[in-house]
């Protein structure tokens, strides 16, 4: 299925389903589920933002086609075994990735969480982190601010990720 509008409620992606958002730079949905063996592809670079959370079933595959993808999760992020995920995720809570020795799961990006755990059988591969990569405004931002903005500054270290912490900048 191919949709095309920027705001949504639940979606859920059944067993074995492809969805593909076309021509839509930023996409709302409350919460984004994919079944057992889904798809979901992007035709453009797409900021995806979800209120609640993004649960990925086994098997499945998540911008394959390596589109400039930049996804915010206000919750969590689960995802299990066998899947191939590429883009750039932020969530202010935790990613859970899981892999078997028979289905390890592909991680291709950028994945910055208050909390990342990640299983056995889980590959992890750097992604590019350029200057295409876009932070929206927050909606929420009080525009009596006199033109600050919060601009999240991310800390990295090998072996662990630290937590991102917030500056102001005028």
């Amino acid at each position: 299925m191919t949709i095309s509008g920027s705001s949504y409620e639940d979606i859920t992606v059944k067993k074995n389903a492809t969805l593909i958002f076309n021509d839509v730079p930023v996409v709302d949905i409350q919460e984004l589920k994919l079944e057992e063996g889904a798809t979901v592809e992007f035709n453009q670079p797409t900021i995806l933002r979800l209120e609640k959370k993004l649960n990925i079933d086994k098997n499945s595959t998540f911008n394959s086609n390596d589109e400039h993808i930049t996804v915010f999760v206000e919750d969590h992020i689960d995802i299990e075994e066998g899947c191939m995920i590429v883009g750039t995720f932020f969530t202010l809570k935790h990613i859970d990735v899981k892999g078997k020795s028979n289905s390890h799961t592909t991680m291709s990006g950028l994945f910055i969480g208050d909390k990342i755990d990640s299983k056995e059988y889980v590959d992890w591969y750097q992604g590019p982190c350029d200057s295409n990569l876009i932070i929206p405004p927050n909606p929420n931002q009080d525009s009596d601010s006199d033109g600050i903005v919060t601009l999240l500054i991310i800390a990295l270290s090998l072996p662990t990720l630290t937590r991102p912490m917030q500056t102001e900048m005028e």
